[in-house]
């Protein structure tokens, strides 16, 4: 499998056209790293001349998620825990379908600036100025858009979304990149375990004072947990790693 570092990704979307340096590259990735540099690079032009703060590339991009952290550089935690979504025919918001059918981070489309973004129900306006506006001129927004699979409270589930990126007329995933993706077993480095424990302990420390109020059990918050972080892991393992990591 090839497996390639800070590999230069060139785009010529027309809303997007520059360089975007990825941590890593696999030949099997979902979508193309080419796709997924254009839209970030629109993003990150509308971000540019419309926010008052500076807006990081790199959170959109699974990859470089981790660039300025020494414990998860190169690690593809964050790659893997965004195909998890597709592994457990999970139910998907609109805005998280169509990162994925994008190439970006899924778990980020609930932050800001997207965290306020309806897709779903987007209106164009002709000075074409909101956010909204750069999915809006996408294949991928017009494939989801306009799916039947789609619900009326704008969820979809990931086999549905999997069948819509495939169709003859998308093919929005890359040849061979699902089969790769399914047929490996999900396995932790220890960086990433490292990782994905802090993001447990934060859950917990949150819900645990809801116990005896809102959950009555452990377990109903390790069930919480595993929801919210998308996890593959039973609710005993979850007790595990608390009672060792959390304090």
């Amino acid at each position: 499998m090839a497996f390639e570092k800070d590999k230069t990704i060139k785009s010529t979307y027309r809303f997007g056209k520059g360089e975007v340096v990825f941590d890593t590259v696999n030949e099997f990735r979902l979508v193309s790293p080419e796709i997924t540099a254009g839209i970030a690079l629109a993003i990150q032009k509308w971000t540019d001349a419309n926010l008052h703060y500076l807006f990081d590339i790199n959170s959109l991009i699974p990859e470089n998620i981790g660039k300025d952290d020494n414990l998860n550089r190169y690690s593809e935690y964050f790659v893997n825990s965004s195909y998890d979504l597709l592994k457990h025919n999970c139910v998907l918001t609109f805005n998280e379908a169509l990162f994925i059918l994008l190439g970006l981070y899924p778990h980020n489309s609930a932050l800001p600036p997207f965290h306020d973004l309806d897709l779903i129900n987007y209106k164009p306006f002709p000075d074409g100025l909101t956010l909204e506006s750069v999915f809006y001129i996408t294949r991928q927004y017009t494939a989801l858009k306009r799916s039947v699979f789609v619900s009326k409270d704008g969820k979809i589930n990931s086999e549905n979304l999997i069948i819509l990126a495939n169709a003859e007329e998308n093919m929005f995933f890359q040849k061979n990149s699902l089969k790769n993706i399914f047929k490996q077993k999900r396995k932790y480095t220890n960086k990433e375990s490292a990782s994905r424990n802090k993001e447990i302990c934060k859950e917990w420390q949150l819900l645990s004072p809801l116990l005896d109020t809102k959950y009555q059990t452990k377990v109903q918050i390790y069930r919480e947990i595993i929801r919210k972080q998308k996890l593959s892991i039973k609710e005993d393992t979850i007790g595990k790693i608390i009672a060792k990591n959390c304090k």
